[in-house]
């Protein structure tokens, strides 16, 4: 569990990160002043008129708030491009000439000739982006491990699954 927060914080740009860690600072610095006052008389005044803590809190969580804001503005802005680039790569007029489409047991798995890499196109909304829904030979068998490596495409032609190497996955959603 931990390596995965760990990757995902790391997907993070460094400036927001460096933000996001600044408001968390402000807002522990807070509810440190807030807490630990072990003689209870001092108020933390900024400038003689505003409650330190306040500003602490009201910043750190300006902070937080504005970075995941620009995280999820960059995602939402960033979805048509993901799904444009995919389908200018996988094109559906290119099925059977650079890569096929296979079914095994409603498991879409891509197979790319050129590279000699398959994927995993998921979930049903990634494949659906893709225009891949309508195409594809569907096998009643079992990926990565096929009791029958060579498939019979629709188009007649044999595909050896086990000359590929796993590519990874293709997903759209955000």
């Amino acid at each position: 569990m931990w390596n995965l927060i760990q990757n995902e914080w790391e997907k993070i740009p460094q400036s927001l990160r460096t933000f996001i860690e600044i408001g968390v600072v402000l807002v522990f610095n807070s509810w440190l002043l807030d807490h630990w006052n072990l003689s209870g008389t001092l108020p933390y005044k900024y400038l003689g008129k505003f409650d330190l803590r306040e500003i602490s809190y009201n910043l750190g969580m300006t902070a937080i708030y504005v970075s995941l804001g620009i995280i999820v503005l960059r995602l939402i802005i960033s979805f048509p491009q993901v799904v444009s680039n995919y389908k200018n790569k996988y094109p559906t007029k290119n099925i059977g000439k650079t890569f096929e489409l296979v079914w095994f047991n409603g498991k879409l798995m891509l197979f790319e000739h050129k590279k000699k890499l398959y994927y995993h196109v998921y979930p049903w909304e990634t494949a659906q982006d893709l225009d891949f829904i309508s195409y594809g030979t569907h096998v009643e068998d079992h990926f990565p491990n096929p009791n029958n490596v060579k498939v019979k495409l629709d188009s007649g032609k044999m595909l050896d699954t086990s000359e590929y190497k796993n590519g990874g996955s293709i997903n759209t959603t955000v």
